[in-house]
């Protein structure tokens, strides 16, 4: 399943920025490059590598997907979060 075009832009506009910050000659007027950014974990992989275990969890997620019953009936399309 691919995620929502709002969430993948913004996806891609985080790393971006995280890319620009970086680069010491595109803000040299700003300072040093900045070097904050050592990891970036993107879902979804179809090869994943590693997890995390929600099963704590996994009920207030469930619960919180309830809460958007409004855009859930925009999918057009019966769903149940659970």
């Amino acid at each position: 399943m691919v995620n929502h075009a709002d969430h993948r832009a913004v996806g891609l506009a985080v790393l971006d920025a995280c890319r620009d910050a970086a680069n010491p000659w595109l803000f040299p007027d700003l300072g040093p490059a900045w070097s904050g950014i050592t990891h970036a974990y993107v879902a979804a992989s179809g090869e994943p590598t590693h997890f995390v275990d929600v099963t704590a969890t996994l009920e207030a997620g469930i619960a919180s997907l309830r809460e958007h019953a409004v855009y859930i009936e925009g999918l057009g399309t019966r769903f149940d979060p659970a």
